[in-house]
């Protein structure tokens, strides 16, 4: 035990890049990274955590704040505020630690504390890599998530536009997820980890989506049978990842009064949200709202002649996925 510090040993799990913000409230880790038989080992990469542990569900997040190289002398340095817990872990290609990683309990550490940690590595790699390209992407920064579903931990990795790399703790099924910085979903998939280096594409979607067919009767705000069908799936989805949220948005086509159009929509919008609520979605996970025939798709707006089914096309009903910022 150190004073006002608690060292204990946990499970591996590693990010790429993060940026945290500094206080005036810090303590210091001064380590030293040895081989087996004493020697010092320069250049390994050292990575701090800041860990998140949700107590009710026992999920773990992991959000690298800070990393660094041993010098040749095998030391390494780190100031980190004195109001959060920590990991630390050691990498570099062709070594593997000996022990599972620090963390570090600094939440009653004092300002200005140091502590010394010696670790220890030995020949081998047992490293799992994850290799990524986002390869639809532009200049957008995106958030990460690799959630191992087995561990129920999550690797949080912030600001990746294109390529990304990280570690992994073992193989296994893990959902990647990728949020926009409208905290939209543009991803959600899982893959499955087999091997020691695992290359993946991730190709973005439109994170606005439409229910397959039209859910209401014409004309009213009544859903119908196939409609309720629809939303029954869309309500599993919701129900399975409490942090999701969801926006409705309802559209018409141009016929009729413009005012009946939208107030149509909105009304419609609303029936949705309230079927959702009564299949156990909580409304503060809905936001529902009706556009009318704002929002056309084509060129079939008032006074212009088109088909029954260039109408349709206006006439839908969109979902958007988000997450909160603080996931």
């Amino acid at each position: 035990m150190i004073r006002g510090i608690t060292i204990y040993f946990f499970i591996l799990v590693l990010s790429l890049t993060s940026v945290y913000a500094q206080t005036d409230n810090q303590f210091t880790i001064i380590g030293r990274i040895n081989s087996d038989k004493g020697k010092h080992i320069d250049d390994v990469e050292v990575i701090v955590y800041a860990l998140n542990q949700n107590k009710k569900s026992s999920k773990i997040r992991l959000e690298q704040i800070s990393s660094t190289k041993s010098n040749k002398e095998g030391k390494y340095q780190f100031q980190l505020p004195v109001d959060n817990n920590y990991q630390v872990a050691y990498f570099k290609s062709g070594w593997k630690s000996v022990d599972k990683p620090l963390i570090i309990h600094a939440t009653d550490a004092k300002e200005n504390q140091k502590i010394s940690i010696q670790s220890n590595l030995i020949k081998g790699d047992g490293l799992l890599t994850l290799n990524g390209t986002i390869v639809n992407n532009d200049k957008e920064l995106l958030r990460l998530y690799i959630h191992n579903i087995q561990h129920k931990t999550t690797l949080f990795l912030p600001d990746i536009s294109n390529n990304f790399h990280t570690l992994l703790e073992s193989t296994g099924e893990y959902e990647i997820k990728v949020i926009s910085n409208k905290n939209y979903v543009l991803y959600d998939e899982k893959v499955t980890i087999e091997q020691k280096s695992t290359n993946i594409d991730i190709l973005l979607t439109n994170y606005r989506k439409r229910l397959p067919k039209f859910p209401f009767d014409i004309n009213t705000g009544e859903l119908s049978t196939e409609g309720k069908s629809e939303l029954n799936t869309l309500a599993v989805e919701l129900k399975s990842d409490k942090n999701l949220k969801v926006t409705i948005e309802c559209h018409t086509d141009s016929r009729g009064d413009d005012e009946f159009n939208l107030k149509k929509s909105k009304e419609q919008a609303e029936s949705i949200k309230n079927y959702l609520i009564l299949q156990g979605v909580s409304p503060y996970r809905i936001n529902a709202n009706g556009f009318g025939e704002n929002l056309l798709l084509n060129e079939c707006k008032n006074n212009v002649k088109c088909s029954n089914l260039k109408h349709l096309e206006n006439r839908r009903v969109e979902y958007l996925f988000s997450i909160s910022n603080s996931n």
